[in-house]
């Protein structure tokens, strides 16, 4: 599993593209081979859409994106999972999020959970 973490507060570009490096295997480990790449795209004040594709093309992949929101003392406000998706290196995960409460949300954390089938 990884996670990657935005600032949602201090974000002020309305795109963000991060290279984000896990495991390709199910089993964790040190070594780090999967390669992903996640798009945060910021519509408005509360809404948000997350883009999560794969870009290394030795198998295909079936993962779960979920999305956690914190406030300031690192209360969970927001949890938006989405389905197990199956990955290839053609296709992409797209998460939208509406924030329930734009005003106290203060970081967004993204999991990217592989998926055993």
């Amino acid at each position: 599993m990884h996670s990657d973490r935005v600032d949602i507060q201090s974000t002020l570009r309305f795109g963000i593209q991060v290279d984000v490096q896990t495991c390709s295997s199910p089993v964790p480990s040190i070594d780090r081979t999967a390669d992903w790449k996640v798009v945060y795209r910021k519509r408005s004040h509360d809404k948000w859409t997350l883009k999560v594709h794969r870009n290394d093309e030795s198998f295909d992949t079936s993962a779960q994106i979920t999305a956690i929101i914190y406030d300031c003392q690192r209360r969970v406000l927001q949890v938006e999972q989405g389905e197990t998706f199956r990955f290839t290196t053609s296709n992409q995960y797209e998460l939208e999020i509406i924030l329930t409460n734009p005003y106290e949300s203060k970081e967004l954390y993204l999991l990217i959970k592989p998926v055993i089938s």
